[in-house]
């Protein structure tokens, strides 16, 4: 903001003068600034003369509204006392005799919607869940197949080499000594 009022000493605004070339967001701001500072050194204030005839007006409807008014607030709350007065007075059981079907009939649809959605959302999970089980079905026999092929494999291995030791045992054996192998 001092870079705007020339606040600044002359080796700080050469800088950041060379900074607002070079750096297109920054410039657009001061500028937005500098937008706002005219805005503001441009506006004017009303006299204080025209306000004191616009609240002079506003008062004069006023004085003339309010007795209308009151007026009709007065005739609305009559009407209101005399609807009380005039009407027959309500039997609360008859009310809720002839309300209470139309009530439980509402009840009883809106807990059906809530059970039939609530069985719908059971229906996804136990779906989902049994797929996931399924995947993890297919899963584990994958990796099962795979330790079977590698314990094949190894078993192999340790055959071939169990043999070879049997080969090398028996040809460096001495000619004397019994040796027996199971195949």
């Amino acid at each position: 903001m001092s870079y705007l009022y020339d606040e600044v000493r002359p080796d700080e605004r050469a800088s950041l003068s060379a900074h607002l070339r070079a750096c297109t967001v920054c410039a657009g701001q001061i500028e937005e600034w500098r937008t706002a500072a005219r805005d503001l050194d441009a506006w004017q204030l009303r006299p204080r003369g025209a306000e004191s005839t616009a609240r002079r007006r506003r008062h004069i409807l006023l004085r003339r509204t309010i007795p209308w008014a009151a007026a009709a607030l007065i005739l609305l709350g009559a009407g209101f006392l005399f609807g009380r007065v005039a009407s027959a007075p309500i039997d609360q059981q008859k009310l809720i005799a002839a309300i209470a079907p139309e009530i439980r009939q509402q009840l009883l649809q809106e807990f059906e919607m809530k059970r039939s959605d609530d069985n719908r959302a059971i229906h996804a999970a136990f779906e989902k869940l049994n797929a996931q089980r399924i995947a993890d079905y297919v899963s584990l026999k994958k990796e099962l197949d795979t330790v079977a092929v590698l314990t094949d494999a190894g078993l192999r291995d340790t055959e071939q080499q169990l043999a070879q030791f049997v080969d090398y045992s028996q040809s460096h054996s001495s000619p004397g000594a019994s040796s027996k192998i199971i195949p």
